[in-house]
């Protein structure tokens, strides 16, 4: 990964507390994706990003195929850590 992130602390079962170390993720090709899809299952939500492929040049179609690159299932609680994930970054960004 490009940048060095601090360890977070992540509760476990049972009162425990362990820190996180990310590994490299050399082995993950980067996939682009410009489309994003939040559903709730239960106490779940299935974050998928997509790719739409948008021909302009010929008019403004009626409907665009989304084509799915990757789905997540989260817990709420990831959910909102994202959240404040991609606001800090944004944040950071705008500087």
């Amino acid at each position: 990964m490009a940048d060095e992130q601090e360890p977070i602390a992540l509760q476990v079962d049972k009162g425990l507390a362990a820190k996180l170390r990310w590994s490299a993720g050399e082995d993950l090709d980067p996939v682009f994706a410009d489309q994003m899809h939040l559903a709730r299952m239960n106490d779940q939500y299935y974050l998928t990003f997509g790719q739409a492929r948008i021909l302009t040049a010929l008019g403004a179609p009626e409907s665009v195929e989304v084509r799915p690159v990757g789905r997540f299932i989260i817990p709420k609680r990831t959910l909102e850590q994202l959240v404040a994930l991609l606001k800090r970054g944004l944040e950071e960004w705008e500087e």
